[in-house]
């Protein structure tokens, strides 16, 4: 079991703030093999149920929800397409992010009419408030670590639009150097600037490795469970 994929499990448990949950999964082997490390390492209590083999309509609400991810991620993927007046391929650095970024995106501001908030709003007890840009788009980003520093210096660079993460509020950029973590950013003022098809093909990094020294060969390093 890919080591990552249980981090992130456990991250995402640990954070809803319970004591004790019920981790309900079908009983495909990947997930089971995940599920053993998840429970053993985790500081949450974890009660396993499982759904029947071949009945996914049993995870009515999960099967629904995988659904509206994949949405995200085929518009996220187009719009972004359109935008540079190019095709992304499977296997580039920047699409491990677009899965990220859709996620996010229906946590913040899908809102189930049975339920009446989103997922965001039931974690943090508010509505997500910030002002955004489109995935893929070329920003200005402050370069991390630059207070105190010499005032002649650039503080602002380039670099591409990836997303938010929800626990600390940095901005992650992407760029051919890896992906940073910045505190803000700032949008081009001509369009043109915007829409980078060189920038967007450049990015190195992934979740899983965000600092490489050269652009992570998906095929061999997707973590699969």
């Amino acid at each position: 079991v890919n080591d990552y994929a249980v981090q992130v499990v456990i991250k995402d448990l640990e954070r809803l703030g319970h004591k004790r949950i019920i981790l309900k999964n079908d009983q495909d082997p990947a997930v089971m093999a995940l599920r053993t490390p998840v429970k053993a390492r985790c500081n949450v209590e974890i009660v396993p149920e499982e759904s029947p083999v071949y009945e996914s309509a049993s995870n009515g609400e999960i099967e629904s929800t995988i659904r509206t991810i994949q949405d995200q991620i085929r518009t996220f993927k187009d719009a972004l397409e359109c935008r540079i007046g190019a095709r992304l391929d499977k296997e580039e650095n920047v699409v491990t992010w677009m899965v990220t970024h859709a996620a996010e995106t229906a946590n913040r501001y899908h809102m189930p009419a049975a339920k009446g908030y989103t997922a965001y709003e039931r974690w943090k007890g508010r509505k997500f408030r910030r002002d955004m840009v489109e995935f893929g788009e070329c920003v200005l980003y402050k370069t991390p670590g630059m207070k105190g520093k010499d005032n002649m210096e650039v503080r602002w660079e380039d670099g591409i639009f990836l997303g938010v993460n929800d626990t600390s509020g940095e901005i992650r950029i992407g760029t051919s150097e890896g992906v940073m973590m910045a505190r803000d950013m700032r949008r081009k003022a001509r369009d043109e600037d915007r829409w980078q098809a060189d920038k967007v093909h450049g990015i190195i990094g992934v979740p899983w490795d965000m600092r490489p020294s050269s652009r992570v060969d998906m095929s061999v390093n997707v973590p699969t469970g």
